[in-house]
């Protein structure tokens, strides 16, 4: 009984599934096209973010050196003998 059933609504099934799959399938296309450059410009930005992170992970390390150093160019420049032409 079941496949006689089946078998007599599969026409009015198939078509419906056709309608609603181009339908759909349009509607699907169509918003990809609209929200694509919107995609493409955050994808963008967070790549952008990321390498920024990256750099500054790779020279956060560097930053005691920095400091010690310009302490050090600090204490130099307080040290040396200038004369007054030269400030």
């Amino acid at each position: 009984m079941f496949t006689l059933i089946w078998l007599i609504t599969f026409p009015i099934r198939l078509i419906l599934r056709i309608a609603f799959a181009l339908t759909f399938g349009l509607l699907r296309g169509v918003l990809r096209l609209l929200f694509a450059p919107v995609l493409l410009v955050i994808v963008f930005v967070g790549i952008v973010i990321a390498f920024i992170a990256a750099v500054l992970a790779v020279l956060a390390p560097l930053i005691p050196i920095a400091i010690v150093g310009a302490i050090a160019w600090g204490i130099y420049r307080l040290a040396s003998n200038r004369s007054a032409a030269t400030v």
